[in-house]
């Protein structure tokens, strides 16, 4: 059914004049073809309307594929020509070059892989290690990748494993930041174990000893707030303030 352009009232069909304002009623068949179908591809046709072609998910991934792999090349080039323009060798350059590959490919597993999680952490796992194990080569291969580097990147990767399982596990509050401190603990104690067993022979904590007297009573803190206290509590009540004037 028609509608009166000015007032908007519905009209008959037929009808050419609308009864309240006079104003000309326009027959459908007038109106011509109106706007083109929404385009079913990415690709733009010249029957189209420009504003209204997209691009799919494939198309706008290569091209955030291909700006990255711009942006690293440029940083290759340009740290391997300093290289050998100023030593006529490749040789500090081997580090940042090795640093450029992994973050390169550490991105590009995060684009390929953003839905599959599993795949995602095992690729910057082995990513991770790899980069580790090339710079102990690169600087003369004293075997701290393996004997140090490795353990640290496999508490690393339990500790994150285990911070996001707790998240998604645990209704979300205060205990995200129990969870925090607690992590942030568990990651520098065995830091501090792993580095004393690679320097003196056999595990032991020294300085981590600090770190843990101060994240864990905020991580208790933390935790007594989401798990004891209501989810709206009454601190005047708690604490027993008195009551202002």
């Amino acid at each position: 059914m028609p509608y009166c352009p000015r007032c908007g009232i519905e009209l008959d069909s037929s009808t050419r004049v609308c009864p309240l304002c006079a104003t000309p009623v326009p027959a459908l068949e007038d109106l011509g073809p109106g706007e083109p179908a929404w385009p079913t591809s990415g690709v733009r046709a010249e029957t189209q309307d420009p504003s209204k072609t997209y691009t799919t998910i494939s198309e706008r991934r290569n091209r955030v594929f291909w700006g990255i792999a711009g942006v690293f090349a440029t940083a290759v080039l340009a740290v391997t020509a300093t290289d050998l323009l100023t030593s006529k060798a490749l040789t500090w350059s081997r580090y940042p070059l090795a640093a450029l590959a992994t973050g390169f490919f550490l991105l590009v597993s995060a684009i390929v892989w953003r839905r599959k999680i599993v795949l995602w952490a095992i690729s910057w796992f082995v990513l991770v290690s790899l980069f580790l194990w090339i710079l102990d080569i690169a600087g003369g291969n004293s075997g701290w990748s393996v004997a140090l580097g490795f353990p640290l990147t496999v508490a690393t990767y339990s500790v994150v494993a285990l911070g996001v399982w707790a998240t998604r596990a645990q209704r979300r509050g205060y205990n995200l930041f129990a969870l925090f401190f607690f992590l942030a603990d568990v990651e520098l104690s065995a830091i501090d174990a792993l580095v004393t067993a690679w320097t003196s022979g056999h595990f032991g904590w020294g300085w981590s000893l600090i770190a843990t007297l101060a994240l864990l009573p905020l991580a208790f803190f933390f935790g007594f707030l989401h798990f004891v206290l209501p989810r709206t509590p009454d601190f005047r009540r708690i604490f027993h303030f008195f009551p202002l004037p």
